[in-house]
C-alpha cells in the first residue's frame, strides 16, 4: 500500500505539463496523481548502485555512434 501522500492538483498539472501531456483531460490527471503514489513508492524499492560512477547495465555496441 502507498506510503506517501497524493500530489496537488497543481502539482501533477505541472508535471503534466513539463512532459508535453498538458492536453490531458482533467480525469486523466486525477488518475495521473493517484498512480504517482505507487510510481514513487516502487522507486524507493529499486536498488540503487554503490557510487555515481557504477552503471547497472553497459550499452550494447550496436547502440554506439559511428559518426
Amino acid at each position: 500500500m502507498a506510503s506517501s501522500d497524493k500530489p496537488s492538483a497543481d502539482e501533477i498539472r505541472r508535471f503534466a505539463k513539463r512532459h508535453g501531456l498538458d492536453m490531458l483531460s482533467s480525469e486523466h490527471l486525477d488518475r495521473m496523481a493517484e498512480l504517482a503514489v505507487y510510481v514513487a513508492d516502487l522507486g524507493r524499492t529499486l536498488p540503487r548502485p554503490p557510487e555515481k560512477a557504477v552503471a547497472p547495465y553497459e550499452r550494447p555496441n550496436c547502440y554506439k555512434r559511428t559518426t
